[in-house]
């Protein structure tokens, strides 16, 4: 069935940072001013989130791939990913923490073989967001564009970065091949694509996936994957 999320329903997804401190400011002695970022800071949250469309129970973009190492959102948690791939951890100015990394874009050589990562210059930051247990609740992808700062770099094995089976700088027309990734969404005044879920958890609770890929040029150059539970 089709379901529409309310705006206190939004509110709770974004809570972590809308409304709410996170999980690592318990860490915090109460008063303590948060330090500013020094790194780039995400990309908001794409309009449609406010009332996602939902048409499926699993999420397709709960996992994130950083070469081998696998992030499952919603459960892996940030101390895990920093002691694999390293990473400081940022707050924004609504004081949402976050670690931000960099990582070449893939490309093609004129004869439309996938170039060695460590050939390409093109750039991506990935942030991925703390939510409210410790844990990895978002991740959210663009390329850089140039001129712009590009965050740390992971190391060249974590490189190879995916939400599922998206990456930034895919064809579009590729995506749009994949019958397992037919879009809940697809707006006509915007170059997003959107995915919808709801899932019954425990205690009377639900699991939301929204995930979110935009377009330009025919290639995918932003990608917002977030699960949350309520």
């Amino acid at each position: 069935m089709i379901k529409s999320i309310s705006l206190a329903v939004f509110l709770a997804i974004c809570g972590i940072g809308c409304l709410t401190t996170s999980y690592a400011q318990t860490e915090m002695r109460t008063g303590r001013p948060m330090t500013p970022a020094t790194l780039p800071l995400p990309f908001s949250y794409p309009s449609a989130f406010l009332r996602p469309t939902i048409d499926r129970t699993e999420h397709p973009g709960q996992n994130v791939s950083l070469g081998d190492f696998d992030i499952t959102l919603g459960k892996t948690k940030l101390s895990t990913v920093v002691q694999t791939v390293g990473g400081e951890l940022q707050f924004t100015p609504a004081r949402e923490g976050f670690l931000c990394f960099s990582a070449p874009i893939v490309e093609k050589n004129s004869r439309g073989q996938m170039k060695d990562l460590s050939e390409t210059t093109a750039r991506q930051n990935i942030w991925l967001m703390l939510g409210r247990r410790g844990e990895i609740s978002e991740a959210r992808l663009e390329a850089v564009p140039n001129g712009e700062v590009a965050c740390p770099a992971l190391p060249l094995e974590y490189s190879n970065v995916k939400v599922a089976s998206i990456y930034i700088n895919e064809p579009v027309r590729e995506l749009e091949k994949d019958r397992s990734l037919k879009p809940s969404e697809v707006p006509e005044d915007s170059d997003w694509i959107f995915w919808f879920s709801q899932k019954d958890e425990p205690k009377k609770k639900s699991q939301i996936g929204l995930f979110g890929a935009e377009k330009s040029n025919g290639a995918i150059k932003k990608i917002i994957s977030v699960v949350e539970t309520i």
